[in-house]
């Protein structure tokens, strides 16, 4: 028998607009779980529902939002240590190139993900990893392709008028 599929949560819905509050807002919703003494869920939806206007029916919601929230908080502190890390290499190996850097970070970052078992970070390791590599041959096309307009006007400016003239209309069919 299949498993049920289980649906991301509309554009519209309420976990939704719940998890796009701002950081500050997510953090002091989750400073109510831990208050003393502690509140039902139902005491925490009904705070929800008066501080921000989102309506959350079932238990199952909010608590979608608590194991959300834990997780963006360990990968935001993730990212946080992968940016110090790679500020300390930089500090420590000064020859190292940026695109160095950012290899051993990556690599740190998939050692982290399997360690983690973790396969939607791995999945987001992978994303920065290739939107990195996509980024760095850009730069390497860029590079390249001065390097030519470079070499090309320096092998203008070396004709005469008659052959730069010549060579205008070759190229481009100015007459």
């Amino acid at each position: 028998m299949k498993s049920p599929i289980k649906l991301r949560p509309a554009p519209d819905s309420q976990l939704r607009r719940l998890k796009e509050l701002p950081a500050g807002d997510r953090a002091e919703i989750a400073t109510w779980k831990d208050a003393t003494p502690s509140p039902t869920n139902a005491e925490i939806r009904g705070r929800i529902q008066e501080q921000f206007g989102i309506s959350l029916k079932r238990d199952g919601q909010l608590s979608e939002f608590w194991q959300w929230q834990f997780r963006q908080a360990a990968l935001d502190h993730l990212g946080t240590m992968m940016s110090e890390n790679e500020a300390l290499l930089s500090d420590k190996f000064p020859h190292l190139t940026r695109d160095q850097l950012r290899d051993i970070t990556i690599k740190q970052s998939y050692a982290v993900a399997n360690l983690l078992n973790d396969p939607k970070l791995g999945l987001s390791v992978v994303r920065e990893d290739l939107r990195e590599q996509v980024v760095s041959q850009d730069d390497r096309k860029l590079a390249s392709l001065e390097k030519k307009a470079e070499l090309g006007d320096e092998a203008i400016t070396a004709l005469s008028a008659e052959q730069r003239a010549a060579r205008m209309r070759e190229l481009f069919g100015m007459s």
